[in-house]
């Protein structure tokens, strides 16, 4: 059975056949020929109704009034196909992950039409991707004051205070959303997050199986049944609902049933479930830092590393990985295998050029954990960006002493050699680095400017055209900034 209309488009058809008809028995009725036209907008069928609303407003009978009105829509229509293209770039940047970008294209057309809910809507998606979840919020609040009563943007508002951890009023928002919208599983979803967040695991089960009544094919409603299950203690019913949740959403449904075991202490069990998921989705931020966790919970370091790289390199604002993080962690003093918590937060300060905030959490991770090699590791680069080349390098010999298999290490350290005056060893340093990927374009940079030091310029060309051969942007990236 097709889908009933909204009753909106229901009665715009029903004006558009009415005058339709009218049309037919006299051509020439000008107010037929308007109502037509009003008709087509309602529906959608802007470029229709542009072509009947404008021949009927040059017609001898057309009142002022009605010809102000059709030049008011007609402007409106321009405007926004001026502003579809930048809204498109918009997306564009949010998709690639340029979220500060996509943020700054919102606030002109917000500038542009400080009235449009949606557009406040959208700009909250990007503060959320950068975990700027009280700019994400205020905007949430105008998108749900321009257009009151509206179920979907009040549920946004109240995910956006759950992200801060404010249970009471998401659940405050999630309740208003449903007497809103009783049937809307999005509500339902959120009231059982928000109730799982305040401890009420038995009312956050009830809450995600309405919004799986309402959606029975919505795969983030067993999900949040899962996530309510497991912090209940009902670990075989999480399970249970992960495999429900496969049916619909599968790469999700291997990834959340990676984490319940994974927290289960199933981590054999939990690495099987993170593979089916990213092989699915293998350029997800969230789940390869979800597999990178597990690895490291298996020992397995140095692929470990790479993951986390990987997630960082997609998403640098990866909100699965802050949701790991959190503010500080609890007890973390007591346990020196939770270094990797702030050696992993200190990887986000660096990418984000907070390079004297993200010392502080290497120091910590390694006054937890010395051989934590990934602190080392990114101790070691922040160090020589801060001109501590000796300090670097201690660092960068430390992480390869224990893991020598990674060649951006390597590349690191031969920068640091470098910038001590020791232009033979950093170039051996380089070498390593192309063994182990022999078109690293930074090591191929990073010898040039070895030989360049020597005095060889010939050979500093010649490895310059390797890097360039490789990647052109990269090497214009360098000389740009050089020059």
């Amino acid at each position: 059975m097709a889908a009933k209309k909204p009753r909106r488009l229901q009665e715009a058809e029903e004006a558009r056949a009415d005058a339709a008809e009218a049309l037919l028995r006299d051509p020439q009725n000008p107010a037929a020929r308007r109502a037509h036209g009003w008709a087509l907008a309602a529906l959608g069928r802007a470029a229709e109704a542009a072509a009947e609303l404008e021949a009927a407003a040059s017609e001898p009978g057309c009142s002022a009034a009605e010809r102000a009105r059709v030049k008011a829509w007609l402007a409106s229509r321009r405007r926004r196909s001026r502003t579809l293209p930048t809204l498109a770039s918009a997306r564009a940047l949010l998709k690639r992950c340029r979220y500060l970008e996509a943020a700054q294209v919102y606030a002109e057309l917000i500038a542009r039409s400080p009235k449009k809910a949606g557009l406040y809507a959208a700009r909250a998606e990007t503060w959320l991707c950068l975990g700027r979840h009280e700019e994400a919020l205020k905007d949430r609040t105008e998108a749900a004051r321009l257009r009151p009563g509206e179920a979907g943007l009040i549920a946004e508002r109240g995910e956006a205070r759950r992200r801060l951890s404010d249970f009471r009023g998401a659940l405050a928002d999630a309740e208003e959303a449903i007497r809103a919208a009783p049937r809307d599983s999005s509500a339902w979803i959120l009231k059982s997050e928000a109730e799982r967040g305040l401890g009420l695991y038995a009312k956050a089960v009830a809450s995600a199986a309405r919004a799986a009544a309402h959606a029975p094919r919505r795969g983030a409603c067993f999900v949040a049944r899962a996530k309510a299950r497991r912090q209940g203690g009902n670990l075989d019913g999480a399970l249970r609902d992960t495999r429900l949740a496969q049916r619909y959403a599968p790469a999700e449904a291997f990834a959340w049933r990676a984490e319940i075991l994974r927290k289960a202490g199933r981590l054999q069990e939990a690495h099987a479930q993170i593979e089916l998921a990213v092989r699915r989705r293998p350029y997800s931020a969230w789940m390869l830092a979800l597999r990178g966790e597990i690895r490291r919970g298996l020992g397995r370091a140095e692929e470990a590393f790479d993951d986390v790289q990987a997630a960082m390199s997609i998403d640098g604002h990866c909100a699965f990985a802050f949701d790991f993080l959190g503010a500080e962690p609890p007890a973390v003093a007591k346990d020196r295998s939770l270094a990797w918590v702030y050696a992993w937060r200190g990887a986000f300060h660096r990418r984000d050029q907070r390079l004297e905030d993200a010392s502080r959490d290497f120091d910590k991770a390694l006054s937890l954990d010395p051989r934590c090699f990934w602190a080392s590791a990114w101790r070691g680069e922040v160090r020589a960006r801060q001109g501590d080349a000796a300090g670097a390098l201690r660092d960068l010999e430390a992480a390869l002493s224990a893991h020598p298999g990674h060649g951006q290490v390597w590349i690191w350290k031969g920068q640091a050699l470098l910038a001590l005056g020791r232009p033979r060893p950093a170039r051996k340093s380089f070498d390593r680095a192309l063994e182990l990927d022999p078109r690293d374009p930074w090591a191929y940079l990073g010898r040039a400017a070895c030989l360049e030091f020597e005095g060889d310029a010939a050979g500093a060309r010649r490895e310059l055209s390797r890097a360039r051969a490789i990647s052109p942007t990269v090497v214009d990236s360098v000389t740009a900034g050089a020059s």
